[in-house]
């Protein structure tokens, strides 16, 4: 029986298409309806030869994000969203995502397709905040890879965790490549789910992360968290009928006990109002 959780490790196993259509930017959809369908489909694995341990590959997760094009107004710009230090780790100037390309019979056909992170001489092709672990970077992604971005209006900040009362015991979700592992043999991400662990929230600023009690594994790091809720009681009301949802910061570290190194199913996320910052710091898109 095929093993569910497909390992995806070996490069070499998947075509590295050089002439692969190239494009930027997806149709404007100012509405999410389920963002963990969305998130599914643009949620990815990079890896590349780790500069930290020699010999071995560098996996994170990234994922994209849509910047409104000014030029543009019909269409959001690709921009990829990780852990600064997923890709400080790659040795080089290129890392490589798994990304999946649609079958004609439903399926979907995984392969890399190769990103230029940094120049020739090691400059940095990506922005990183200058006080927490987020990078961002616009990037061009293959013409078929028809999938709808996530905008960059669905970062929760200071305010809207405030106004919608999130607290500990909220659940979470987040999706990710635990030890570089897909669901399935497409390539896919692992979705999980936990609860926030940590209190205060707010400000970001201050308290500089998030606990979220989940199942965290190397190749974590990057990945979204966010929430999705339905009827959800705040402000003194019950709100029937609607779905509150955002993301509200990405895997960081796995939290470990410093005198035996044992992990504890905890990890510090970086709160989204830094993303939104780095993604700010970007300006604007002006390429093809």
């Amino acid at each position: 029986m095929k093993n569910a959780l497909f390992l995806l490790i070996v490069s070499a196993a998947f075509a590295l298409p050089q002439d692969v259509p190239q494009g930027q930017g997806s149709k404007v959809n100012t509405t999410v309806e389920d963002m963990s369908t969305i998130l599914m489909q643009s949620t990815f694995r990079l890896e590349g030869p780790s500069k930290s341990k020699p010999g071995s590959a560098s996996i994170g997760t990234v994922f994209m994000m849509g910047k409104p094009i000014t030029a543009q107004p019909d269409k959001l710009a690709y921009v990829l969203v990780t852990a600064a230090h997923v890709l400080d780790d790659v040795q080089g100037s290129i890392a490589a995502l798994l990304v999946r390309r649609k079958d004609k019979d439903g399926g979907f056909a995984p392969y890399m397709y190769p990103i230029v992170i940094r120049t020739a001489d090691g400059k940095n092709l990506y922005t990183k905040h200058q006080e927490a672990d987020v990078a961002a970077m616009f990037v061009n992604m293959p013409n078929d890879l028809n999938v709808e971005l996530v905008p960059t209006t669905y970062l929760a900040d200071d305010k809207t965790i405030q106004d919608l009362e999130i607290h500990p015991g909220d659940e979470l979700m987040c999706v990710g490549f635990p030890y570089g592992l897909a669901v399935n043999e497409w390539g896919f991400p692992i979705l999980r789910t936990g609860v926030v662990s940590s209190y205060p929230l707010t400000p970001a600023r201050k308290v500089k992360f998030i606990g979220f009690d989940f199942r965290v594994f190397g190749g974590n790091s990057g990945g979204p968290v966010y929430f999705r809720f339905s009827n959800r009681y705040y402000q003194g009301n019950t709100h029937l009928g609607m779905i509150t949802q955002s993301i509200i910061g990405l895997v960081t570290e796995q939290v470990s006990d410093p005198a035996t190194n044992t992990a504890i199913s905890l990890a510090h996320i970086v709160p989204a109002q830094f993303i939104s910052e780095t993604i700010s710091m970007l300006g604007e898109f002006t390429g093809k």
